[in-house]
């Protein structure tokens, strides 16, 4: 029932994810990818998922794995990371974001380095929170409906504890509960 990214109890993988993340972005041509984690331990649980997806997406498309570094919620840590992708021998022109904090980040970072986005450098995120609308340019993002994925989880608890579930529904799978937000920083 349990599987560790949730997806047994919620419905929800985080390895969908990061593969959507990746098909978006290969889907619009980019070929270097790069993958903006999150250095926090109490995320591993989310990211490390959501970074096979998008290594395993890499894999199937016949792409070269995603160019991962590892940030944390700072300017210092966004500007490196900028830095590694675009400076680097092949650079990057895509990065997929653990979240729309880290992608927001990345997009403010390369404002202040005069990189173009999305022409020089494209932009995924995930959360689709109100504020990534309003960026400039608009974050790209994957949003997620939590309505369907706690459904699951309350009726995976309640047959757990051996409760009456509630009435039998359909079982959302993640086209339904992950939508892409195309916005334009992709």
């Amino acid at each position: 029932m349990f599987t560790p990214d949730g997806t047994g109890l919620t419905g929800l993988s985080q390895e969908d994810i990061g593969r959507l993340q990746i098909e978006h972005l290969a889907a619009r041509g980019h070929r270097h990818i790069g993958y903006a984690a999150l250095d926090d331990p109490r995320e591993r649980p989310v990211c490390l998922p959501r970074l096979a997806g998008a290594t395993r997406a890499c894999r199937d498309l016949g792409l070269p794995a995603p160019q991962l570094v590892s940030m944390r919620y700072s300017r210092a840590s966004a500007r490196d990371a900028v830095a590694e992708w675009t400076q680097g021998a092949i650079p990057v022109t895509a990065v997929a974001a653990f979240n729309d904090l880290i992608a927001l980040a990345v997009l403010a970072s390369c404002r202040t380095q005069h990189i173009d986005v999305p022409d020089d450098l494209a932009l995924i995120g995930v959360d689709d929170l109100p504020v990534s609308s309003l960026a400039v340019p608009a974050l790209t993002t994957i949003g997620m409906d939590l309505t369907a994925a706690a459904g699951n989880l309350t009726a995976g608890i309640l047959t757990a504890v051996g409760a009456p579930a509630p009435a039998a529904t359909s079982r959302p799978d993640a086209g339904d509960i992950l939508a892409l937000i195309q916005r334009e920083t992709t």
